[in-house]
């Protein structure tokens, strides 16, 4: 949380210093975005991965970096209609099938 916050600050400060003379715009969907990704992409993820380290081991929870890049496939395509392409489903197939031969043919969290 920390580390978020000093980059943020730290980020903003060099925005305003190198960006001087540009038109700040704050539409609805910036805003929007930027609140999802701090309360869901950053906030409710680290809260979620500490959670489940208290209930299975370490490899199992790492497998959640894996999934997150499939998650923002999926969510590209459902909301922005982006276009999957067939080597992109391809190693989404590849890292899900990874994370369940690691979980176990059973698909149990186990600690």
């Amino acid at each position: 949380m920390v580390q978020s916050l000093l980059g943020s600050v730290t980020l903003s400060f060099v925005g305003v210093v190198t960006e001087r003379g540009m038109a700040y715009e704050f539409s609805a969907t910036a805003i929007a975005a930027v609140i999802y990704l701090g309360v869901i992409g950053s906030a409710l993820a680290f809260v979620g991965w500490y959670w489940l380290f208290t209930k299975t081991s370490a490899t199992n929870s790492s497998l959640i970096l894996l999934i997150t890049p499939v998650v923002a496939l999926l969510l590209g395509w459902l909301v922005l209609h982006e276009e999957l392409e067939p080597v992109v489903v391809l190693g989404t197939l590849l890292i899900l099938s990874g994370v369940y031969v690691t979980l176990g043919h059973d698909g149990e969290i186990t600690p």
